[in-house]
């Protein structure tokens, strides 16, 4: 049990990271572009064609905000590595966001094109979990839905990892951290400009 809400808290705070500065290239602009839609048939606009979607219980949302969209990854120690998905949309009129998902990847080897459908404590190092999490907020951060270490595992793929993307899918079930509340992920995709 506290094992699982380290890891919550952990994605709490990186959510919170992930939406607090900017992360785009220099020169890029999110004036011209939409940060969120729920038209799943909207092209990409201007030359920014970098987005995260999925449909949260049928109900499809998108972000595609420069400055909260990216893939990043690092070793966190030797034989731990993790790799970070993220995607939101600013909320101006609030000071905050208005929504956005969340994929933690952390494995025992170099994270790479491949599918990652399993959840399950790092055994081999102590540190933390093993395998794929998925999470999504509301505007505000008022529900926050994360992969639970005791139900079915989320699937992630990546599916292509270039030195400047990371493309790929993702579904699953997650669960409110403070009522349990399950929402459903599916047709989730990303492609997303990479950090490093």
């Amino acid at each position: 049990m506290l094992l699982k809400n380290l890891h919550r808290f952990a994605l709490i705070l990186a959510l919170g990271w992930a939406c607090s500065g900017p992360t785009a290239k220099e020169g890029m602009s999110t004036s011209s572009f939409d940060q969120i839609t729920d038209n799943p048939d909207d092209k990409p606009r201007g030359d920014y064609p970098y987005f995260i979607r999925a449909k949260v219980n049928g109900e499809l949302k998108e972000y595609r905000d420069p400055d909260l969209l990216q893939f990043s990854k690092a070793t966190i120690m030797p034989g731990v590595h993790q790799a970070a998905v993220v995607g939101g949309a600013l909320d101006t009129e609030q000071n905050g966001s208005s929504g956005g998902f969340t994929i933690f990847i952390k494995d025992d080897e170099q994270i790479k094109a491949k599918r990652y459908d399993f959840l399950e404590p790092f055994e081999e190092t102590g540190f933390g979990l093993k395998g794929a999490t998925i999470g999504y907020y509301t505007a505000g951060h008022r529900k926050n839905y994360v992969s639970d270490v005791n139900k079915e595992a989320p699937v992630v793929v990546i599916s292509e990892l270039t030195d400047d993307y990371a493309r790929g899918t993702f579904q699953g079930k997650i669960y409110d951290i403070v009522g349990g509340e399950m929402v459903s992920l599916t047709d989730g995709e990303f492609y997303v400009e990479r950090l490093n």
